[in-house]
């Protein structure tokens, strides 16, 4: 598990790495969550709570 302290801010923009330096960010788009918990599944984000 992975803990984003946003301070005051609503949401932050994440990407992936594997370990072998190849990096999943949607094309360069990244991802983008807001406040909350989020788990990745099947390659998508999904809110968890």
């Amino acid at each position: 598990m992975y803990v984003i302290d946003l301070g005051d801010q609503n949401g932050a923009n994440i990407c992936f790495n594997n370990g072998n330096g190849n990096w999943d960010s949607r094309n360069g788009a990244n991802y983008r969550v807001g406040n909350g918990k989020y788990a990745v599944e099947n390659g998508n984000i999904v809110s968890i709570g």
